[in-house]
């Protein structure tokens, strides 16, 4: 083989390497999400015929008609990866999905994506950082490190953004939010803010402060049947009873020493924990298990099934589950497309 023969073949391979490469470049980021870990779930959306999953590397829904996953990327509408949380809003039926960098896209009913990038976009001094999503009535309202931020889901747009609400107009972290009989709640760095809707409630004087329990931090909150429920790690959840200015009351036996989540249901509050799993809050205050922990004691989140009295449980170790209690059928559990 001559000197100049191999040169030239040396080239060739070069060039069939860089080809190779610029073809898989061409691949849109989002879409490598599908070649990652999916089966650690981290929180769950239950949207009638779908539950959404996100994952620490992916997100998915699971069909209920068929029990297939599919994966969803940037080839189906996504604009950004790593989802943070997920919610569903049956007025609406829209789905709002908030990622780590704080983009967020609302899944639409008819398949389309629609994209709000203000919060990405927007200058803040300090971490952006998203703790919760909640939705209420057509509303979703985002809990961030810099305040709560409302979504109108009607409009499609950022209709009220609240951050200097704490004392003498002290900014706060928001870590969830919850509505009820007319008053928006806000679990935050300064304890558990109650301010009536009808009100400015830009303006801090419009707000009461709690501190259900002497140096505790609440970041879950939850309404069933008019009441408000909230978790703090290592004591009990406590209920709001209305009054002037109102009080906040344990339930007993809701002890937890980490929550995961808290959600409401037409049955009752979910308290979903790694020691006892998931239990039920009912509009009694009574507290009883509905699914116990399993696969080493990770559950991360759980929603009731809209369709009947199923769950949909998502255990860090031993992935989504589907557990119909009191049925005597088998768990079903489910992995995302991908391995």
């Amino acid at each position: 083989m001559s000197h100049v023969f191999r040169c030239l073949l040396g080239c060739f391979v070069v060039l069939l390497a860089w080809g190779s490469a610029q073809g898989q470049g061409a691949v849109g980021y989002g879409d490598w999400q599908q070649h990652l870990p999916t089966n650690h779930p981290l929180f769950l959306a239950d949207a009638d015929d779908r539950v959404y999953v996100a994952t620490e590397n992916a997100f998915y829904f699971l069909d209920k008609n068929t029990n297939t996953t599919r994966v969803l990327s940037r080839r189906d509408g996504l604009n950004d990866v790593a989802v943070v949380a997920v919610a569903y809003d049956s007025v609406t039926r829209q789905t709002v999905v908030a990622y780590r960098n704080t983009n967020i896209d609302i899944l639409r009913p008819d398949g389309s994506v629609r994209n709000l990038n203000d919060i990405l976009r927007k200058s803040i001094q300090g971490a952006k950082v998203i703790n919760h999503l909640t939705i209420e009535s057509g509303k979703a309202y985002l809990a961030t490190s810099f305040g709560l931020v409302v979504i109108d889901l009607i409009k499609l747009e950022i209709s009220d953004t609240y951050s200097n609400i704490g004392p003498g107009g002290t900014s706060v972290v928001v870590y969830d939010a919850t509505v009820s009989n007319g008053f928006l709640y806000v679990a935050c760095s300064a304890g558990i803010l109650r301010g009536q809707l009808s009100r400015t409630l830009l303006d801090y004087r419009n707000w009461t402060q709690y501190q259900p329990a002497p140096g505790a931090t609440f970041r879950f909150l939850s309404t069933h049947a008019g009441q408000v429920y909230a978790a703090g790690d290592g004591r009990a959840v406590y209920r709001f009873v209305a009054g002037n200015p109102g009080t906040w009351q344990p339930v007993p036996d809701s002890y937890a020493g980490q929550y995961r989540n808290m959600r409401s249901t037409s049955t009752g509050v979910l308290i979903i924990d790694d020691q006892y799993g998931v239990r039920r809050i009912n509009r009694n205050n009574a507290v009883t298990g509905v699914v116990p922990p399993v696969g080493g004691d990770k559950t991360q989140d759980a929603v009731r099934s809209s369709r009947d009295v199923s769950y949909y449980v998502a255990n860090y170790n031993a992935g989504l589950q589907w557990v119909r209690p009191g049925t005597g059928q088998t768990n079903e559990q489910f992995e995302a497309n991908g391995p």
